[in-house]
């Protein structure tokens, strides 16, 4: 009789193996898929620009846009809205002028030795320019002429009870182009410099604490400052930038989240695709958004907010927002890191440098929202083309937009199992 050789076969670690295999073949799908989507997101973004180019917050441009990007999304959500606004688009960039012109003005003061009258107007001015154009704050709009923008916003329905939404933000007015050489960047170090120098000075002068044989020269010394401080007028050109990266890009790509999503519905999570106006002056469109909006949510609320996608090696999650004044959500951007790890993708979490701007990220994290924005750039890297003439679609990686898409319809998927 022959022996039987029996073979014991470990069923669990055939299992993890095929579980395994299923993974990597659901990873290996999706990366197909979103190379089409990204294929197409490029596509649209450089259609846009050829016809439209420039897009300032609240122009005729922007507008258009607005409503094709509406036109698209309306084949593919159950509800599609262009939404108008009323804004101070000319408020926000004004503020930096406002600080070299109230310079200008205190310097005179001090020259004809009239006490008080600088210290206040420069620390006043000051104050205010640094609320509206650092922590974002409403200050000064009221001054200027009000006009309308547009944003544009679809709504997928989940195929049964809503217990969460998700907001697949982006915005696509496009930034006056600004003066970034380094050059330019010392000049700006240097008018500050002079400025809060003048303010110790005239604080000086007003309560006679220095000799009039002191106060004198350093008033030269002020006055010389001024080839700095007057170059703060010219912070930015009339010329404004085509911003493919950013962000019309982003927009794009909410199309393909309309698309993807409208197709495969979840069971239990709302998909909101927004495109905003005005975030270039002032985070306008998102704050108006959020604040007239709130009866389209459902239950837990999380923001997926693109912004500035150019590399896919510089892809992070921001942990910070509103130059470091104000947290986003820790949770969201370390799950979205795990997320993007789960793909083979390297991407981190980092907080907002200081002077690296807002995101509309942070108007939903003030509404009180799970927010974060994903960004593609390096804010060390002297040739990112951001607020320039070269923000072209030429210089965004297919790639990137490939793994933003990817890693976000996996996300907007975990929120719908519950894995967030």
């Amino acid at each position: 009789m022959r022996g039987l050789i029996f073979v014991k076969v470990n069923t669990l670690d055939t299992k993890k193996h095929k579980e395994h295999h299923c993974n990597m073949s659901k990873v290996k799908m999706e990366k197909l898929l979103g190379s089409h989507m990204a294929e197409e997101a490029l596509r649209v973004t450089t259609n846009l620009i050829d016809k439209y180019k420039e897009r300032p917050s609240g122009s005729d441009a922007t507008l258009a846009v607005a409503k094709e990007l509406a036109n698209t999304l309306k084949n593919y959500s159950d509800k599609t809205e262009i939404e108008y606004f009323p804004f101070y688009p000319k408020a926000f960039y004004a503020s930096v002028k406002i600080v070299a012109l109230t310079y200008i003005v205190a310097l005179i003061f001090m020259w004809l030795s009239i006490p008080f009258i600088p210290s206040i107007l420069l620390i006043t001015s000051l104050v205010v320019s640094g609320s509206q154009f650092v922590l974002y704050k409403e200050v000064i709009n009221r001054l200027f002429p009000l006009e309308e923008g547009a944003n544009v916003y679809a709504v997928i329905e989940s195929s049964e009870k809503s217990y969460q939404t998700v907001i697949f933000s982006s915005h696509h007015d496009s930034s006056p182009i600004v003066n970034s050489d380094e050059k330019e960047k010392q000049n700006r170090i240097i008018a500050f410099v002079s400025y809060v120098a003048l303010i110790a000075l005239s604080l000086f002068q007003s309560f006679n604490l220095s000799k009039k044989w002191i106060i004198y020269p350093l008033l030269i010394v002020a006055t010389v400052a001024l080839y700095w401080v007057v170059k703060l007028f010219k912070y930015h050109l009339k010329e404004h930038s085509s911003g493919a990266g950013d962000n019309l890009i982003s927009s794009a790509m909410g199309l393909e989240i309309a698309k993807y999503f409208n197709e495969k519905r979840l069971k239990h999570t709302k998909v909101i695709v927004a495109s905003f106006d005005g975030e270039e002056v002032g985070l306008a469109g998102s704050r108006y958004f959020y604040k007239t909006n709130r009866d389209l949510f459902s239950g837990t609320v999380y923001n997926f907010n693109v912004d500035s996608i150019y590399n896919a090696k510089d892809l992070s999650f921001l942990t910070s927002d509103i130059n470091g004044t104000l947290k986003l959500s820790q949770q969201i951007a370390t799950s979205c890191v795990e997320v993007a790890k789960s793909m083979g993708y390297e991407t981190f979490s980092q907080p907002i440098p200081f002077l690296g701007g807002a995101t509309d990220a942070s108007v939903a994290a003030k509404e009180g929202y799970e927010a974060t924005t994903l960004i593609g750039f390096d804010y060390d890297d002297k040739n990112v083309p951001l607020h320039t003439k070269e923000d072209l679609p030429k210089r965004i990686e297919k790639e990137a937009v490939k793994r933003v898409l990817s890693i976000a319809i996996r996300f907007i998927e975990r929120v719908d199992n519950n894995l967030i």
